[in-house]
């Protein structure tokens, strides 16, 4: 899973992103959950201890 924000200057959407491969064997990648608007999680998590997880790989349960 991974982090992906989408969207023009003023009105960016941040999302929680799946990757996982078709039955073709094709990777891609779903919207696993909307996690809100970027301007509204900036002003909820900041401060002094606010972290960007932006560039983090999430590890994920590999699906059979």
């Amino acid at each position: 899973m991974y982090v992906c924000i989408t969207g023009v200057k003023n009105n960016q959407d941040v999302y929680l992103k799946q990757s996982y491969r078709k039955e073709n064997g094709k990777t891609s990648s779903r919207i696993y959950k909307k996690l809100g608007k970027y301007n509204t999680l900036l002003e909820q998590f900041a401060g002094d201890n606010a972290v960007s997880y932006t560039h983090l790989t999430l590890p994920t349960k590999l699906e059979v």
